[in-house]
């Protein structure tokens, strides 16, 4: 016969069945769970919001940022997935380029703001040619 020695440890006792020593009723509010209804946002809202924004100034698109500070979403994963499914499912928003935050444009304004983009794009470049001209006088001189 073997000798086993069983050490008890501190856990066995909280795996037993204690009676509440209560005379007070405790109400049911406490053992249940809470649980807050879905609320589903249209997507017209969201599309509101980022015209408002693209409308102040074009170049800013709407982020998770703008969800999650007007209340609409209540995290910031929650405001990227309601981001992406009205870009690609829905079709209401559209990306220019991956940014870190992305940004997203209201498809109702995408003329508009191609527009403004190839006129900066423009501007850019006449810049840029007229400072790599002078440069090159310069350097000849």
């Amino acid at each position: 016969m073997q000798n086993r020695l069983r050490i008890q440890s501190p856990l066995d006792k909280s795996r037993t069945n204690v009676r509440i020593a209560s005379e007070r009723n405790v109400p049911i509010v406490q053992f249940v769970q809470g649980r807050r209804h879905r609320g589903y946002v249209r997507s017209e809202r969201i599309e509101e919001i980022a015209i408002e924004k693209c409308r102040q100034n074009w170049r800013d698109g709407i982020t998770f940022n703008d969800l999650t500070s007007s209340g609409i979403a209540g995290s910031k994963e929650q405001a990227q997935r309601m981001l992406k499914y009205s870009c690609h499912k829905q079709k209401n928003l559209f990306t220019m380029s991956n940014r870190k935050p992305q940004l997203y444009y209201p498809n109702r304004l995408r003329g508009h703001i191609l527009e403004n983009i190839k006129k900066i794009q423009q501007y850019h470049k006449q810049i840029h040619i007229v400072t790599n001209a002078t440069y090159k006088l310069i350097s000849q001189s």
